[in-house]
């Protein structure tokens, strides 16, 4: 997120999540689920492969493994589709100052 200049509150607006629940999940404190992982490779703009384990990354149906795209050979890595543009990032709205009551005296 950093090299994108992204805050992680951004991606918590994006989530729907707290700026706290953002760093453990960041720290590895707390596990992204797959949907949150899915939205976060869609809001950077990155093949949701880049945060599986490398010897996880290659594997499954439709994967692209290394050497399979075109031009695929030996280091060339794996073929990457194209990635559609993240959702819009919802605009922020000012809270309005919370009320506090004052005791009787």
């Amino acid at each position: 997120m950093a090299r994108q200049n992204k805050a992680q509150h951004e991606l918590g607006a994006v989530l729907g999540l707290p700026q706290q629940s953002i760093s453990f999940r960041v720290r590895g404190l707390r596990s992204f689920r797959s949907e949150e992982l899915v939205a976060l490779a869609l809001w950077l703009r990155v093949p949701v492969t880049q945060f599986l384990p490398a010897d996880d990354a290659g594997k499954g149906p439709g994967s692209g493994g290394a050497g399979t795209g075109p031009g695929g050979g030996a280091g060339t890595g794996p073929h990457r589709e194209p990635v559609p543009p993240p959702p819009p990032i919802p605009p922020t709205t000012p809270r309005p100052p919370s009320k506090t009551t004052s005791a009787a005296a």
